[in-house]
């Protein structure tokens, strides 16, 4: 836990700084809760383990490389009718080479999330010291859609710096079947962290103060529509039936030429 490494911060420096830097921007910790059952990292910024179901996955272009950043894209598709809810959670830690990670801040913007939609910035609160609600909320999906981090110095990180913990959250709630929307009987929700500022919709940021590095968490939900199935082939008695009608009209209309004749 996180009280542990504030330890193992301490030690680093006592012992005059040896081993390896910290990376750019490494998950501390992650979680998917889809439709109820919540799968998290198996361990402290563990990239493996994620959910049989996700697609995708952490890019880290050279793992033994602790400058690389833990970024990625994460998928799930769907074609069960019914309702539906699937929430991310990411813990990030970025630059620690400098400082710990209570000097970073959160922020949301274009604050106009899509219909079912829902998010939360806060400290994260599996570890006996936080006092944020997120990962509670992540596993009741109940996101407050607030950011208890943001850029002010009324929250006093590490060294007098305005900041903090930052966790954030994204989550979708939808329905899917033929008594929603006949056009629709497929879903696929995509969570993405980048390094890149993306150009338009909602999304939430994580930054550090003393590097300026940010990463940002964007979330997308899309319907897609299954292709016409092959046309129903009549069965064997509809087959009679059709055939006996064509006989009778054919039947039918040699009499009318009998008696025009």
């Amino acid at each position: 836990m996180k009280k542990f490494q504030i330890g193992c911060l301490v030690l680093f420096f006592l012992c005059g700084g040896l081993g390896t830097a910290w990376g750019a921007a490494d998950v501390y910790n992650w979680a998917f809760n889809i439709d109820g059952t919540v799968t998290s990292a198996p361990s402290e910024y563990s990239t493996s383990g994620l959910p049989s179901a996700i697609t995708g996955g952490f890019v880290t272009n050279d793992p033994n490389d602790p400058n690389e950043d833990d970024l990625g894209t994460f998928s799930w598709t769907t074609e069960k009718e019914g309702n539906h809810y699937i929430l991310a959670f990411f813990d990030y830690e970025i630059d620690e080479t400098t400082n710990t990670y209570y000097n970073e801040f959160g922020a949301v913007s274009n604050a106009s999330p899509g219909t079912g939609q829902s998010w939360e910035i806060d400290e994260p609160d599996y570890w006996p010291l936080s006092q944020g609600n997120i990962y509670d909320n992540f596993k009741n999906n109940k996101l407050d859609m607030q950011n208890a981090i943001p850029y002010t110095s009324s929250q006093p990180g590490d060294g007098g710096t305005p900041g903090d913990d930052v966790s954030f959250a994204l989550g979708w709630n939808f329905k899917l079947g033929s008594d929603y929307d006949s056009d629709y009987d497929k879903a696929m929700v995509t969570f993405q962290i980048t390094d890149t500022v993306p150009t338009s919709g909602f999304y939430l940021s994580q930054s550090d103060y003393d590097s300026g590095t940010t990463i940002y968490f964007t979330s997308s939900l899309l319907f897609e529509q299954a292709p016409p199935g092959p046309a129903p082939i009549p069965e064997p008695a509809t087959m009679l039936l059709v055939g006996s009608g064509l006989l009778g009209l054919a039947g039918l209309g040699r009499k009318r030429m009998k008696k025009q004749g």
